[in-house]
C-alpha cells in the first residue's frame, strides 16, 4: 500500500540561458511478507509513475524473502536518475557547442588541423 507521496525541490539546471527546476518524486509504502512481517520503505520514482500512484492505493513490491528490507517497486529510480542524466546531458551539450565553435572558427580562418 502507498502510504504517502511527496515531491521536493532538487535544485535547478541552466543550459543555454534556460533554467530547468528539478523535483524529486518519492513514495513511502508498506507491504506484508509471506510470513506476515510488515515492512515500510521509500523509493524515488519518475514523475509519470508518481502521478499514477494513489495514497492508500495498492503498489507492487518485489523483495528478497530472507531479507525483505531489500526491496524495490516497478519503475523505481536508481542512484542515477533523471536529475543526473539531465546534468550530464547539459555538460555534454556544452562541450559539443564549444568544440563546434572552435572548429567553425578554424575552418573560417583557413587554418587546417595537423
Amino acid at each position: 500500500m502507498v502510504l504517502t507521496k511527496s515531491r521536493v525541490h532538487a535544485g535547478s539546471v541552466m543550459a543555454l540561458g534556460y533554467t530547468k527546476e528539478l523535483l524529486d518524486y518519492s513514495v513511502r509504502y508498506r507491504f506484508t511478507t509471506a510470513g506476515g512481517r510488515k515492512v515500510d520503505s521509500t523509493a524515488k520514482v519518475a514523475p509519470e509513475e508518481w502521478g499514477i500512484l494513489e495514497e492508500r492505493g495498492p503498489i507492487k513490491v518485489r523483495y528478497l524473502p530472507d531479507h525483505p528490507e531489500t526491496n524495490h517497486i516497478p519503475d523505481q529510480l536508481g542512484n542515477q536518475h533523471g536529475t543526473t542524466l539531465l546534468i550530464f546531458t547539459a555538460i555534454g551539450a556544452g562541450f559539443a557547442l564549444v568544440g563546434g565553435l572552435i572548429l567553425f572558427i578554424m575552418l573560417r580562418s583557413g587554418k587546417t588541423l595537423q
